[in-house]
């Protein structure tokens, strides 16, 4: 009995062990996104829609080319650069794939829709 509970016991650790080290290998580090793969949204840049890239990528305090809010959830989510597109040299972040996919088609046209609030002033 004491040999089947052993045997049990060590069969049981090896099967977690083996999991675990396959979901670590699983796991994307968004970091590690290299920024040739982030797909492109053609759209005819405009000064009215530089000026939108701009105030939307102010809304996190720091003005890098990264709009890490998504923009399909009218900017109130944080986005993750492994659901980003590139829109006029900027880096769009979104929360989800979801969320991306809404943006693939006439991302131009939905961010020009939103209304961005001013970012908090620096003090």
């Amino acid at each position: 009995m004491k040999k089947c509970i052993i045997l049990l016991l060590i069969l049981a650790t090896v099967g977690c062990s083996q999991k675990a080290e396959q979901a670590a290998t699983e796991t994307v580090d968004a970091s590690t996104v290299p920024p040739s793969t982030i797909e492109k949204i053609s759209a005819e840049v405009t000064p009215e829609l530089s000026a939108q890239l701009v105030a939307a990528d102010r809304l996190d305090g720091s003005e890098d080319k990264v709009v890490s809010k998504c923009a399909s959830c009218a900017l109130h989510m944080n986005g993750k650069e492994e659901f980003a597109l590139e829109l006029a040299d900027y880096r769009l972040d979104f929360c989800s794939d979801f969320c991306q996919n809404n943006y693939r088609e006439d991302g131009a046209g939905k961010l020009m829709a939103l209304k961005i609030a001013a970012a908090p002033e620096a003090n």
